[in-house]
């Protein structure tokens, strides 16, 4: 167990030390802003007073950058604010389109790849999205504690995974055993749960009826007697045929 001994907390109940890593991958279908039907994008980052800028690709609608930006983090209700504009050599850049990420969303500290629609200024949506790389990390102890975790609970399932794989295993240890279990389970499954019809013998006009759920209790017993006996009497017929060369007769 890791005890939480060196990491403080502030008022906002997580470590000082906290972060997020923002990768800006890619993005697509930009709206053309310049008479040749192109744009120089580039990315602006912005989370509370601090703010990155990415590097600007030329004459292109469908970008990619694979810039890596980190920012110290103060409060988990902060609003992650992802610019998407096009240089202009003269007066402001325009803006393509806006993404806003609330870090409450990231709470897991779990890695998120997603690609974000492009927002309007009125909540609405706007031609183009963009591709992002996200991790909050608000403690490193309750990281490290979830990973722990969910290591357990892999290792839990591998566990009962191999246990049953070897129950399955084991019937190779037995006489036809694999044989008799798959035939059994498929013929109790079929009578039990009604996955086919059980054909009952004809009746006195000659036509056969389904079994009633009844008749399927009833006649469980037979169909595993039949199940031995013809799994059994297949192995005796192929015995004999395999070892006929060696009799006289």
């Amino acid at each position: 167990m890791i005890e939480n001994q060196n990491e403080k907390l502030n008022n906002e109940n997580i470590a000082e030390n906290a972060f997020i890593n923002v990768s800006v991958l890619e993005a697509k279908d930009l709206k053309p802003l310049d008479f040749r039907g192109k744009s120089d994008p580039y990315v602006v980052l912005i989370l509370d007073d601090k703010k990155e800028k990415s590097t600007y690709k030329s004459d292109t609608l469908d970008p990619v950058w694979n810039e890596d930006f980190v920012f110290s983090v103060k409060s988990k209700h902060s609003i992650l604010r992802i610019e998407i504009r096009d240089k202009e050599t003269l007066g402001s850049d325009d803006l393509e389109g806006l993404v806003n990420i609330p870090l409450m969303t990231l709470l897991d500290q779990k890695k998120v790849d997603n690609w974000y629609d492009f927002e309007e200024s009125d909540g609405g949506e706007e031609k183009g999205r963009i591709r992002l790389r996200l991790q909050l990390i608000w403690s490193k102890y309750h990281y490290y504690q979830d990973n722990m975790n969910r290591t357990d609970d892999k290792l839990k399932k591998i566990k009962n995974d191999m246990e049953e794989l070897n129950q399955y295993l084991d019937l190779f240890s037995k006489p036809f055993g694999i044989l008799l279990f798959v035939e059994i389970d498929d013929r109790v499954s079929k009578i039990m749960w009604g996955d086919t019809e059980e054909i009952m013998p004809q009746n006195t006009m000659g036509r056969r009826t389904v079994g009633s759920p009844q008749h399927r209790k009833e006649g469980l017993a037979n169909t595993l007697e039949n199940v031995f006996r013809g799994t059994f009497s297949k192995i005796q017929h192929k015995t004999r045929k395999k070892y006929s060369i060696f009799r006289d007769d």
